[in-house]
């Protein structure tokens, strides 16, 4: 099957780490930098002796932003793959924004948010420990804890969080969470020694102390302090404290599951898969189990095992059912079973709550897959549902063309620009409408108009493409576009 840029990653956006269920192959015209590349931020206004900045004088903001100005078309770029949770993409405009910046706090921030929501927690924290400490929000703030607590390499963690400008209070509380990364008793110890009213060092104490209530069985004391740390989303924390429980008691079906959770937030899916594999064989109806093996056996490339567990967790009742349609139809389309994808396709397009882009991407695959007869009944039956989207009305005008029935395309295409004069599927379709009736000049505006409006997606590049073919026949060559009209025919 062919790989499209710009309509198929729109089915496959939701919740996963960074979202990038397809990307095109070749590259942005960016010269990405390495991760934390850029000079390292100056440490005028006020800094820690550890070389963090606690707050930006108003003059180095008022410079940043001045020279901000200049790159800001890559900045919105990297905005716009940001949106799009095209993470990957984001990251390279904005590390080429930071590489001419040289320091930036605004887009080091959003590096440090794209790379968080990548897990990939080392290199955020590098670009967090760069912003004004004194001046993130709550949210960042919690971010880049977490990207500190999570990187099990990290050296001289105690120093670097002794001399951050936060509160005592809750430096202390991380100070624990680091010594429970060395084992279950050094972590009981150092809990039980605490008496102060952080709250969270106070949900872990009660977890520790609490459990002879419950069970007289310590391990399940040490399962739930695991659970209580994961609550807390310190999942480092709950991994190694549930993994020590295994090696003891490897049958110890919660233990199982809270590493087997912790290790897919921290994105460490091999391991991940090992634990939830194990947990799912005792209990297969476990759909969030069932959804979180899917997602990991993707990432691990291996896309029927994937929709194995996808189409458990549907039978057994997951919701909403749409997300779920939209994986299986992505694993068929990689694995180029076509029966597959259309057969889910038919599910997901009968759904409550389909979107306009399931149907845009179902019309789309299926004119490529030459299934024409599918591609207008979609089209058709999305035009009912979503009457005011001018891309399904370009398709059915697409789909047509393709049939022969010129003057039913054209009169598709006319309404779709009426609706949206930067319609690029119109505008390219029109483009080979008139190329193919020797209408050079027409062919070039529309084609112009085209590339114009969708300059890094599939109908961009194919426009692109028509002008290079038009630009080498020698009956083309020396036409004019000037005066040609895009918006009617």
């Amino acid at each position: 099957m062919k790989k499209y840029a710009v309509l198929l990653p729109l089915l496959f956006v939701s919740c996963v780490p960074g979202g990038r269920w397809f990307e095109k192959s070749g590259d942005t015209g960016i010269q990405s930098e390495p991760p934390g590349s850029g000079t390292p931020v100056s440490e005028s206004g006020s800094s820690t002796a550890s070389g963090f900045v606690e707050r930006q004088t108003k003059e180095e903001k008022v410079s940043e932003a001045k020279r901000r100005l200049n790159l800001r078309s890559i900045i919105r770029k990297g905005d716009y793959y940001s949106i799009k949770n095209d993470k990957e993409a984001a990251l390279r405009y904005y590390e080429s924004a930071l590489a001419k910046l040289g320091k930036d706090r605004i887009v080091e921030q959003k590096i440090a948010d794209v790379l968080f929501e990548l897990k990939r927690f080392p290199e955020a924290y590098s670009h967090y420990r760069n912003l004004p400490l004194r001046e993130i929000d709550a949210v960042t703030k919690e971010r880049l804890l977490s990207s500190f607590m999570f990187d099990e390499n990290l050296p001289d963690r105690q120093s670097q969080l002794d001399a951050m400008p936060f509160e005592e209070g809750e430096k202390a509380y991380h100070s624990h969470v680091g010594t429970c990364y060395s084992g279950i008793h050094n972590c009981v110890v150092r809990i039980l020694e605490y008496s102060g009213e952080e709250p969270k060092m106070k949900e872990l104490l009660e977890s520790v102390k609490g459990y002879e209530t419950l069970s007289s069985d310590y391990q399940y004391r040490n399962v739930l302090l695991a659970g209580t740390f994961f609550k807390q989303k310190q999942y480092l924390a709950a991994a190694k404290i549930a993994e020590e429980v295994i090696k003891n008691r490897p049958d110890y079906r919660a233990a199982v599951k809270v590493a087997g959770f912790s290790r897919f937030e921290l994105w460490d899916y091999r391991q991940a898969n090992v634990w939830l594999k194990k947990y799912f064989d005792s209990d297969p109806k476990d759909i969030q189990v069932a959804y979180a093996l899917g997602i990991i056996n993707y990432y691990l490339e291996d896309y029927a095992t994937s929709n194995l567990y996808f189409n458990n967790a549907v039978i057994n009742g997951y919701r909403p059912k749409t997300e779920l349609e939209r994986r299986l139809v992505y694993n068929y389309y990689l694995m180029g079973d076509q029966k597959g994808t259309f057969k889910i396709f038919r599910y997901l397009l009968e759904e409550e709550d389909v979107t306009n882009e399931d149907f845009e991407i179902a019309v789309f695959t299926a004119i490529e897959e030459r299934e024409y007869g599918k591609a207008f009944l979609w089209a058709e039956k999305g035009m009912v549902k979503f009457p005011d989207n001018d891309r399904l009305v370009a398709m059915r005008g697409w789909v047509f063309q393709i049939r022969g029935e010129d003057e039913k395309a054209v009169k598709d295409f006319a309404r779709a620009l009426d609706m949206n004069r930067r319609n690029p599927i119109a505008l390219l379709r029109l483009g080979i409408f008139h190329k193919d009736k020797a209408d050079f000049g027409r062919s070039k505006s529309y084609l112009e108009a085209a590339k114009e409006a969708d300059t890094s997606g599939t109908f961009g590049e194919d426009a692109a493409k028509m002008l290079e073919d038009l630009a080498q026949m020698p009956q083309a060559a020396t036409i004019s576009s000037s005066g040609s009209s895009t918006t009617s025919e």
